[in-house]
């Protein structure tokens, strides 16, 4: 527990020290690519109401980075939410699982 809260103490400080500003979203175009892995534009992009719909017709996520890279941006260019994103998993011991409640 001790580690997970100094991981979240220090994401947290990443979050605070390099939160990117909104007005950055003026500076993509539309020939801007946003997934690299499988060159999709925001021109491309901006056709869809959501990351599903995006993700279907575009392979928008479903490239070697499967999403790590283009569905934050997506998420911060267009608000979406992208479900399918993967987080970060911090490994634990059975000692731990066995103090938890059972409910």
């Amino acid at each position: 527990l001790a580690a997970r809260k100094r991981a979240y103490g220090f994401a947290s400080l990443l979050d605070t020290s390099f939160r990117i500003d909104g007005d950055f979203r003026a500076l993509c175009t539309p020939g801007t690519i946003v997934c690299r892995c499988e060159d999709v534009t925001a021109a491309e992009l901006a056709l869809h109401q959501g990351w599903r719909s995006a993700k279907l017709q575009t392979r928008a996520g479903m490239g070697a980075c499967q999403g790590r890279v283009c569905g934050t941006a997506c998420q911060f260019l267009y608000g979406w939410e992208a479900p399918g994103l993967r987080e970060p998993v911090f490994p634990t011991s059975a000692a731990v699982l066995a103090q938890l409640p059972n409910d």
